[in-house]
């Protein structure tokens, strides 16, 4: 329910898919497809191979990898950005380490120590670090509820396909701004159709 595709793209990778629609659109788009995937040895190579990203978007489950991947990105100064599905809503997160630097992991929301080897958490350290970053207040009733069966009666991260455009949504907004070189400190943004409806 979030990526455009149809029956004759199954089995190909979502790399490919993307490429091919963007090239649709702009055959003269250059794009560098990054094929390997990203786990803890290709990492570095992602962030910091050529081309050195200049903003990094973080929409990964993997507590280790995110861990990781903000702290090369706060030695290289790169930008993080974030969105978090909430219900009907969108949690926007920004750490600019291009321009603050000391800007803590998450924006502080979880201790450093605590992000230490978490490779092979227990589902339990896995949702007590996950509601940290989330930030229960934050979250949709809807949302507190769905996130405590997952492994239960939820096999997966819940995620509504009009939920993922509204953050794909989001997060193209925050590229724009960060790319003219706009004001977006880091920091949390909320939207919450909920809450407006």
């Amino acid at each position: 329910n979030r990526i455009r595709a149809g029956i004759a793209d199954i089995g190909r990778k979502k790399t490919d898919i993307i490429a091919d629609y963007i090239w649709n659109m702009d055959p003269f788009a250059k794009l560098y497809l990054f094929h390997e995937g990203i786990v803890s040895a290709t990492l570095e190579k992602f962030i910091l191979g050529a081309p050195k990203l200049d903003i990094f978007i973080d929409e990964m489950d993997n507590l280790s990898l995110k861990a990781a991947a903000r702290r090369l990105c706060r030695s290289a100064k790169i930008p993080v950005l974030m969105a978090t599905d909430n219900g009907d809503g969108v949690i926007l997160d920004v750490e600019r380490y291009d321009r603050e630097p000391k800007t803590k992991l998450f924006n502080g929301r979880v201790p450093e120590p605590a992000l230490e080897n978490l490779e092979n958490v227990d589902r339990k350290k896995w949702l007590t670090i996950v509601k940290k970053i989330i930030g229960t207040k934050d979250m949709t009733k809807r949302h507190r509820h769905a996130i405590r069966e997952i492994g239960i009666l939820i096999s997966g991260i819940p995620q509504l396909g009009a939920t993922a455009s509204l953050a794909g949504a989001t997060v193209s907004y925050a590229v724009r701004k960060l790319v003219n070189r706009e004001a977006l400190p880091s920091g949390r943004y909320l939207l919450n159709l909920e809450a407006v409806f």
